[in-house]
């Protein structure tokens, strides 16, 4: 899009606009018969693509985009026939961009929605889920603990995936895990409990392993390594055993590096 194009575009996402339309109203268009179920997706995933194009080609029309829209796109999230890939993709990447604007990420719909949101960055292709994470982390910087707390779970799965640090998004991966490292004392205790030294020292023999063959492991292993400075720091006397934990087990490694 042209430079001032944007705003041409967003009449089109009024309620009752047909790119609205598409975007919450499967049944209205199948049942009807006016598109099959397969070209019903086809031409939503066309219609997310154009949300994509419009929040990251002219960042000033964000805020305006997501006061039209923002509660269909969680409304696609919740389809209950299930996304495609491609429709997904498009879905996570456009409220990506809809959150470069400190407005929208910091509404309270994303902590409301935020459990299907996650659901479906979780279900990304992992060539494909960079601006997940991306998506992840802006959410996280902008809303605190209150979305921490709901991506932990997920987050711990990821910093185990041996697929995780044999991958160019490891950088992204462990960038997160940094962020959240850096929050709430519930948060770090999470970590302590959940992920523990045992499990944070194979992250880092895993990405040790891979880094001369994948260049974004030495930066995930660089966020690591801080995550652990972060987790390391004095806390409530209850996290006491699981920090000495973590110094014992980490010291003779960071020695070597």
């Amino acid at each position: 899009l042209a430079s001032g194009q944007a705003n041409l575009w967003l009449p089109l996402f009024d309620e009752g606009a047909a790119l609205r339309k598409l975007l919450i109203h499967r049944a209205s268009w199948t049942e009807q018969g006016e598109l099959t179920h397969a070209r019903f997706e086809e031409t939503r995933a066309a219609a997310l693509g154009i949300t994509w194009n419009l929040a990251s080609s002219d960042r000033g029309v964000c805020q305006l985009l997501a006061h039209k829209i923002l509660d269909s796109l969680f409304e696609v999230c919740r389809d209950p026939a299930g996304l495609d890939a491609t429709t997904r993709e498009r879905l996570i990447t456009a409220m990506f961009f809809l959150t470069r604007d400190d407005t929208v990420a910091r509404s309270t719909s994303w902590v409301q929605n935020f459990d299907t949101v996650i659901h479906h960055v979780d279900l990304l292709e992992m060539d494909v889920r960079d601006k997940g994470l991306s998506l992840l982390t802006r959410l996280a910087e902008a809303q605190g603990d209150q979305i921490s707390a709901k991506l932990l779970p997920v987050l711990r799965r990821l910093v185990t995936d041996e697929a995780v640090s044999n991958h160019w998004t490891a950088d992204l991966t462990f960038k997160l895990l940094l962020l959240v490292s850096r929050g709430s004392a519930r948060s770090k205790n999470w970590l302590l409990q959940h992920c523990g030294a045992g499990e944070l020292a194979a992250a880092y023999r895993r990405l040790q392993l891979v880094e001369p063959s994948n260049p974004a492991a030495r930066h995930a292993k660089a966020s690591l390594v801080g995550t652990v400075w972060n987790l390391a720091i004095p806390g409530p006397p209850q996290s006491e055993h699981s920090q000495n934990s973590l110094g014992e087990t980490f010291m003779p490694m960071l020695l070597q590096w």
